[in-house]
C-alpha cells in the first residue's frame, strides 16, 4: 500500500506526504473505501491532496507501483530538462540583443 500511495502522491505532483487517512462514511461511500494522502495540516484550506480506492492501493503489487514512480520520475525529469532548455534558448536570444542584418 505504501508503494502505491508514494506513486500517487509523485503522480499529483505533493513534495511530502504529511497524513494518510480513510474517508469517512458518507451517504454514498462506505468508510475506507477511499484512501487519501495529505501535504499540510489536515484542517489547512490550502492543503494538496489525492486520493486513490483503497483496495487499489492495498492490492497494487509493490513492483508494479515502483515501476509506475519510475516512470513519472523520468517523465518529470525530461519535462525540467525540456523546460531548462527552453528558458535557456530564450536567455541566449535575450543576451543576443537585436541584430541588423542585410
Amino acid at each position: 500500500m505504501i508503494a502505491s500511495l508514494l506513486a500517487l502522491a509523485k503522480e499529483e505532483g505533493l513534495s511530502r506526504v504529511d497524513h494518510v487517512v480513510l474517508n469517512n462514511p458518507a451517504t454514498q461511500l462506505a468508510g475506507g473505501e477511499k484512501v487519501f494522502v495529505v501535504q499540510s495540516a489536515l484542517n489547512d484550506r490550502a492543503q494538496q491532496h489525492a486520493y486513490m480506492p483503497t483496495v487499489d492501493a492495498v492490492q497494487a503489487p509493490e513492483n508494479q507501483s515502483f515501476e509506475r514512480l519510475q516512470t513519472i520520475n523520468q517523465t518529470q525529469a525530461r519535462a525540467r530538462e525540456q523546460q531548462q532548455a527552453l528558458e535557456q534558448s530564450q536567455e541566449a536570444v535575450t543576451q543576443a540583443g537585436p541584430s541588423m542584418t542585410r
